[in-house]
């Protein structure tokens, strides 16, 4: 049986660093004009929603191999969001597609397997990612910028 919800769709192509990433989901989602472009910004912007949300980003990768870190960082704010509004679902799928069908793509499979293909990774998965990432820096071309405060001690 198809799910009855419809997911807003980021495409990530061309972002490589945290402030194109932050550019691209003030364009395409609708954030309140307090919005700081910040990982903790972000979390108290879409934990104010009424109800679950649902959002596929596509075309992902370059963001991950320029940032590790962060996109880490970003996948775990998501997992956070996840925890705060039940039934929300935020699907990666590394296809590019302008017509809405990667995210189809993903969400069949997130309905097949849940947690499986697309979906926000666990815990297991990212420990496993964050051992091979260590030492990979920023892609040339790509900055940082300022620390989020989400995640530090």
């Amino acid at each position: 049986m198809k799910r009855e919800m419809s997911y807003q769709t980021v495409d990530l192509s061309g972002v490589c660093d945290r402030n194109s990433l932050h550019d691209r989901l003030q364009e395409s989602l609708t954030l309140p004009s307090w919005y700081g472009r910040n990982l903790d910004a972000l979390y108290d912007a879409l934990t104010d929603a009424p109800g679950p949300i649902h959002i596929c980003f596509t075309a992902w990768k370059e963001m991950e191999e320029a940032d590790p870190a962060y996109f880490k960082m970003f996948r775990s704010v998501l997992q956070a969001i996840r925890a705060e509004l039940p039934g929300s679902s935020f699907l990666f799928s590394e296809e590019d597609s302008a017509d809405g069908s990667a995210c189809e793509s993903a969400e069949e499979a997130e309905e097949a397997e849940p947690g499986k293909e697309g979906a926000v990774k666990e815990e297991e998965e990212e420990e496993e990612e964050e051992e091979e990432e260590e030492g990979e820096g920023s892609a040339p071309g790509c900055g940082g910028g300022e620390d989020d405060s989400f995640f530090r001690t």
